[in-house]
């Protein structure tokens, strides 16, 4: 986002960048129940988000910033940073064909291996039941962290 906004100027991406955000942060806090932690995390994701809307939205965002417990005024603040680290993702999430066609989307550990990555698919009922099912499998095409796809006869 910071390059959309400062070299690039391509706001429209930035917003895009906010909404995804924005879905994050509703995916995980419309959960159960959440743990001090979670809570927590919430809640600095909150403050994320209105820091980075604040060159949209000024005022809202001041008005924002003080009710989520920020120190000072957020025009005065820092510009907030990713940390490369907690960038990368453990899992991926890898899309199941049968003979072409979609079947299931699976989440396996990064860098798993193809037969891994076969058993897991295996183990899912719509794969299963479209391969296994009806014919045997003749070939198995498998890109690492993206597609498993299963050639039956």
């Amino acid at each position: 986002m910071t390059d959309d906004i400062a070299r690039r100027l391509q706001f429209n991406t930035a917003v895009a960048a906010q909404m995804e955000l924005l879905n994050a942060i509703y995916e995980f806090h419309d959960r159960d129940a959440l743990s001090g932690e979670e809570a927590s995390a919430v809640r600095e994701a909150l403050r994320t988000l209105v820091s980075l809307l604040a060159p949209f939205a000024p005022h809202v965002c001041e008005e924002l910033w003080e009710r989520l417990g920020g120190e000072g005024l957020l025009a005065r603040g820092t510009w907030p940073q990713a940390d490369p680290a907690l960038l990368v993702e453990d899992t991926s999430l890898v899309v199941v064909q049968v003979n072409g066609k979609l079947r299931a989307r699976i989440p396996v550990p990064r860098g798993a291996s193809q037969d891994d990555v076969l058993a897991a698919a295996l183990a899912g009922t719509n794969a299963r039941a479209a391969a296994v099912g009806q014919a045997t499998i003749l070939k198995v095409v498998h890109v690492p962290d993206r597609l498993l796809n299963l050639v039956t006869g």
